[in-house]
């Protein structure tokens, strides 16, 4: 038979419009003398001569039976194979095995004789592209084989690791020698392909290593940057005020001072050098307010007693105190000072001196001073 010889296709079933007076359903048994059915055909009446009490076949029978048989081929036509029909599958005792039925969107093979039970829930039925990989993607269970007209593959298509992508290498000529393309058409095999994806991967990731090392240092020096900024920024002095923790010492670098320093708490210790008047001699108090500046007592001392690293100088007002006080320092010193110095602020008549010197103060005499003094103290020692 040839392709060409297949008929054309029953597109309407026979007797499809007929109405019932014309047409009738053909049973699997029945009762009627005179009628067909699917069990035995025309029944023996109908075999009989009417002269000798027969019935002749019922033209109704015939159209029923017609329709029956065209419209199921027509679904044949269409469909290829059927879906599956459980009714159909309890009136026939079950599929038989190798039977393919259609359901849930796939292809089912019985696996076993009379088959009554339902595609997919059971082992009775297999999936019939169960042994095939879906387009979107798989699992092999056994070794892959490539065979081809230009040479044999001597490996296996077996992913190295889950998720990785397979390779085929050792295309062979017939000298079973690799190469590298198809001998002329330029088309590279995985064998050179192979190589090559790997020398790709390992310049990528070393690329890559490179980038993540030069991005951490990038990150840790800026972090380290950052730090810095704020612990600078932290141990400034704001400008719109603050307060200092430590000593301040102000060394200027031409030695002049336009204005004075004046602590803004009472007994807080300051101490300004080299400030000089118009005629570059040294000022003792600001033009007329009293305030004794330290450059003088400051001078004086470092001839006497040279200032080093392991010696600090300690300078407050005392407020108003009177006669034998004691005095604290703003800041103590490791030891009793070598040289405490004290003078009255605003009346230079009375006399004034220290005794019983400690680490952290020292008594005040204010001679002649009933209403108390306001006092300045100049204390040098170890730091």
């Amino acid at each position: 038979m040839r392709q060409s010889d297949i008929p054309a296709r029953i597109v309407v079933p026979f007797a499809q419009n007929a109405s019932d007076n014309f047409k009738r359903n053909i049973p699997v048994t029945s009762t009627d003398d005179a009628a067909a059915s699917w069990s035995i055909g025309f029944p023996s009446l109908t075999f009989t001569p009417t002269s000798a009490g027969g019935s002749p076949p019922d033209g109704r029978d015939f159209n029923g039976v017609l329709n029956a048989t065209t419209a199921l081929i027509r679904a044949h036509t269409a469909y290829g194979i059927l879906p599956y029909d459980a009714d159909f599958a309890n009136a026939i005792g079950g599929y038989p095995n190798g039977a393919t039925v259609f359901s849930n969107g796939t292809y089912w093979t019985s696996t076993r004789d009379n088959n009554s039970t339902t595609p997919g829930q059971s082992d009775a039925w297999v999936n019939l592209f169960a042994g095939f990989l879906s387009l979107n993607g798989g699992t092999l269970s056994g070794d892959l084989h490539i065979v081809d007209g230009r040479g044999v593959y001597t490996n296996y298509l077996l992913p190295q690791t889950p998720g990785m992508p397979i390779a085929v290498q050792g295309q062979l000529i017939q000298n079973n020698t690799p190469i590298a393309s198809d001998r002329g058409n330029n088309v590279p095999t995985t064998y050179w392909v192979g190589a090559r994806d790997d020398e790709v991967r390992a310049d990528l990731q070393a690329k890559l290593d490179n980038e993540a090392n030069i991005r951490s240092g990038a990150d840790t020096a800026l972090r380290d940057g950052i730090n810095q900024a704020n612990a600078n920024a932290n141990s400034r002095v704001s400008k719109s005020g603050d307060t200092m923790t430590g000593d301040l010492h102000i060394v200027p670098s031409n030695g002049l001072y336009t204005d004075h320093i004046l602590p803004q708490t009472p007994n807080a210790p300051i101490a300004i050098q080299g400030q000089l008047n118009q005629n570059n001699t040294p000022l003792l108090s600001d033009n007329g307010n009293n305030v004794p500046t330290c450059w003088w007592v400051r001078a004086l001392i470092n001839q006497m007693l040279p200032m080093d690293q392991s010696k600090k100088m300690v300078f407050f007002q005392t407020g108003v105190i009177f006669d034998r006080a004691h005095v604290t320092f703003p800041s103590v010193f490791s030891s009793t000072p070598d040289i405490i110095l004290v003078a009255s602020i605003g009346d230079l008549d009375n006399d004034t001196s220290t005794y019983n010197w400690t680490a952290s103060g020292c008594n005040v005499r204010t001679i002649d001073a009933p209403n108390g003094l306001n006092c300045s103290i100049l204390a040098i020692g170890n730091k």
